[in-house]
């Protein structure tokens, strides 16, 4: 997967690449995910992976208040699709911190 195609991309095609193809591209995922800006294609192409590897990645990006908002509500929502318990308690949390009362 070359740099930059999650963001060129409106919704990365996960269901169309096998599963050894989706290990190489996790870590180029978490890449984009972890650089100067964010992408939240990066991070719902992670939800549909589904691998618990890019827990702590998603949840970097969950917890940084300098990311747009877009961003972090995908890796919100990545989080809970992968569903491991460190991942629904960190959207527990966002969820607690970004409810508006």
């Amino acid at each position: 997967i070359p740099k930059g195609s999650v963001n060129r991309c409106p919704r990365f095609p996960t269901h169309s690449i096998d599963n050894s193809k989706k290990d190489m591209a996790i870590p180029v995922l978490i890449e984009v995910l972890g650089g100067r800006d964010p992408s939240g294609n990066a991070a719902t192409a992670l939800g549909e992976i589904g691998d618990p590897v890019a827990v702590p990645a998603l949840i970097k990006v969950l917890s940084d208040v300098s990311v747009d908002a877009g961003v972090r509500n995908n890796a919100a929502l990545a989080l809970r699709k992968i569903g491991t318990p460190e991942a629904r308690k960190a959207v527990e949390e966002y969820e607690k911190q970004t409810k508006p009362y």
